[in-house]
Formats: C-alpha cells, sequence, structure tokens
C-alpha cells in the first residue's frame, strides 16, 4: 500500500510539470515542459491549433507563481501582475503578435518578454520589439488611438526616463523621450527632452517639486492673473 501511494503521488507531480495554455487566440495554443537539459527552465511552444505543428520554441524561467497564473493577456503595467502570453497586435499591422514572458530580467527584476512578430503565416522573433519588451520597467504600454508605444525606466526615487515610439518601416522609431531628475538641493526638478520634428531637438527645463517646498513655506498669495 505505500508504494502505490508514492507512485500515484510521483505521477501526480509529474504531470503538473506540463501545462497547456489555450485562452489566448481561437487559432493556437502553448505547452510549458520541463527542461530535460536543465532543472530550473522549463520549455514553451506554441502550436497552430489547425495542424499542431510547433511555430514557437522558447526556453523560459517560470515560476510557480507564473504557472499558478496562467491567464493570459494581462499586463498591469509596469509592476502588477504579467501573463506568461501576451497576444496582440504590436506593429499595427492588423495581424496579432505573441510575446512570451521568459524570465525576470527587466528593470528591477521586473518580467521580461521576447517578441515575435506575425510574418508569413508564422512567428518570428524580432530583436527591436523584444528590446522594449527586456530594458525598460515591465512590457511596453501599446496605444491603439494614437499608434505608439510607450515605455518607462528608472534608477531609485530621482531619475525617471519615459520613451514614446511609432512604428517605421515596420520598427520601433523614438519619437520622443523625456528624462526626470531631481536636482542636489532636492528643491528642482531638471527635465530634459528630446523630441523628433524632421530631426531631433533637445531642450531642459526646471520644476519646482511644491510637495516639498509646500513643506517650508510661511507666507503665500496669488497674484493677479494668477
Amino acid at each position: 500500500m505505500k508504494r502505490l501511494i508514492l507512485l500515484t503521488f510521483s505521477t501526480v507531480f509529474l504531470n503538473a510539470q506540463n501545462y497547456k495554455i489555450s485562452d489566448f487566440s481561437k487559432d493556437y495554443y502553448a505547452t510549458v515542459t520541463k527542461n530535460s537539459r536543465d532543472k530550473t527552465s522549463q520549455i514553451l511552444k506554441v502550436f497552430s491549433l489547425k495542424n499542431k505543428k510547433p511555430l514557437i520554441t522558447q526556453t523560459v524561467n517560470l515560476s510557480e507563481y507564473d504557472l499558478k497564473n496562467t491567464q493570459s493577456n494581462i499586463a498591469e503595467i509596469p509592476y502588477g501582475h504579467y501573463s506568461i502570453i501576451i497576444y496582440d497586435d504590436f506593429n499595427f499591422d492588423g495581424k496579432k503578435d505573441i510575446a512570451i514572458k521568459y524570465g525576470n530580467e527587466s528593470c528591477y527584476g521586473g518580467p521580461s518578454f521576447v517578441v515575435y512578430l506575425y510574418e508569413n503565416k508564422t512567428f518570428v522573433e524580432n530583436a527591436d520589439f523584444s528590446d522594449l519588451a527586456q530594458n525598460y520597467c515591465g512590457f511596453f504600454d501599446v496605444d491603439k488611438a494614437k499608434k505608439q508605444i510607450h515605455v518607462m525606466t528608472k534608477s531609485g526615487c530621482c531619475w525617471h526616463q519615459y520613451s514614446d515610439f511609432i512604428i517605421k518601416n515596420g520598427s520601433p522609431f523614438l519619437l520622443k523621450q523625456s528624462e526626470e531628475e531631481l536636482d542636489a538641493s532636492g528643491l528642482y526638478y531638471e527635465t530634459a527632452v528630446k523630441e523628433w520634428k524632421n530631426r531631433y531637438i533637445n531642450y531642459k527645463y526646471k520644476t519646482i517639486d511644491t510637495d516639498i517646498v509646500s513643506k517650508y513655506i510661511l507666507l503665500s498669495y496669488t497674484l493677479e492673473n494668477n
């Protein structure tokens, strides 16, 4: 009896290492299986539902949390929950693409993705879009109304960078980038902006951090015309 119990438990445990994700598309599904060559990682494959043909094979390092929360197409930017698979049109060509979470190697240990664009009835890994999903904080924000992609990164509490991209010749093209940094006095934010207008234009300005300054106000009044 003891041997039977141990064998049953082992079988359930091994089966629990294999996952099927089928909620992201009516045309495709994915499987996550153990990596026989590396016990710390898994192999994620995306298949065509029509002919069961594997279209993507990606090594991933997913946690127990990831595998317990397999609902697709969730991206709580920048620091919330992220799905293993995000299925959306990233380059605004009318065809949905696939982003696969392979680990937590972005800003401050955040989620990192490999992006595959739909091309010629298959999915092709794209380095430029993957860069936007690996080297900033969390996944990128897809702004369908403006047909732009927005990303953010930071260093500590006092330096942030925001970048807006359009799609030009099929690749992300930097339209505007702004960096905001609290100066040494702790009273001003120094903002540097780089903006594309047939060429890149750079300018800087300072603004007072009113939240900090308000602590030291002894007397204030409003001038005519504000």
